[in-house]
């Protein structure tokens, strides 16, 4: 699986290009820099292909944090880094 946020860093919104080579269950999982779990951003059962998600961090502060893709329990973690205006 393939994961790439861009732009990044960002300020207010961006985006989360995923690939799955394989289809199956899929969540898309946003976590603060200290692991805490913030959110699921999309779940579903996707075939293989190539998806995009676009993420709005308005409510987040500035930081670091780690957006997950989870395939069948497989996970592949990118580094997020939201900064201030």
């Amino acid at each position: 699986e393939k994961l790439r946020i861009q732009p990044n860093p960002f300020n207010e919104r961006t985006t989360v290009f995923y690939t799955l080579e394989r289809g199956g269950r899929t969540q898309l999982i946003a976590n603060s820099a200290d692991g805490r779990d913030l959110r699921v951003l999309h779940e579903a059962t996707l075939e293989q292909g190539n998806y995009q998600y676009e993420w709005n961090t308005a409510d987040l502060v500035p930081g670091m944090y780690y957006v997950t893709l989870l395939r069948d329990g497989q996970p592949v973690v990118k580094k997020a880094v939201k900064v201030g205006r």
